[in-house]
């Protein structure tokens, strides 16, 4: 993530209270949230992806990385080491529709995934508040799926964002 990047998530996260991260890898972005705010974070992952791209080696590290870097705020994140759909459903069953102020979609890049997660996602977004993600422009099937999907959407560098 581009430091322009970590810079709209700090400025975005300013003035909320409770955010979704799909996709939260070492938790770097996660950071930059906690760092710039007094929000409780939800982290959606798996961290079960090859950590190299190459070998397979199954993450366990990454996961590792991600609870250490964000030890010292553990009281304002839940993490949801589940697949990103069965998150969706749990969130909405406890929380009820438009109880987030902003969502940060960086999970599956595909487009299937990234339909998914937006469509999961949306309803849990308050009205006034933000669907947003990462890789636009970097990967196709993020660009296609926000296009389909996303009204009146911007891009800084490649998040893409909208007000719901």
């Amino acid at each position: 993530m581009w430091p322009v990047e970590l810079a709209w998530l700090a400025r975005k996260s300013r003035s909320l209270s409770r955010i979704i991260e799909v996709g939260s890898y070492r938790g770097r972005s996660a950071r930059a949230m906690l760092d710039n705010s007094d929000a409780h974070l939800w982290c959606v992952d798996t961290w079960n992806t090859p950590s190299d791209g190459k070998t397979g080696i199954i993450s366990i590290k990454d996961f590792r990385a991600f609870k250490v870097n964000l030890k010292d705020e553990e009281a304002r994140v839940n993490i949801l080491k589940m697949r990103s759909a069965r998150a969706a459903k749990i969130l909405l069953e406890l929380y009820g529709p438009c109880s987030f102020d902003m969502v940060f979609i960086d999970g599956g890049h595909s487009y299937g995934q990234v339909k998914a997660d937006i469509l999961a996602y949306t309803p849990l977004v308050k009205v006034g508040g933000i669907i947003s993600g990462h890789d636009y422009g970097t990967w196709p099937g993020v660009a296609k799926a926000v296009r389909e999907l996303v009204k009146g959407f911007s891009v800084v560098k490649s998040i893409w964002w909208a007000t719901k």
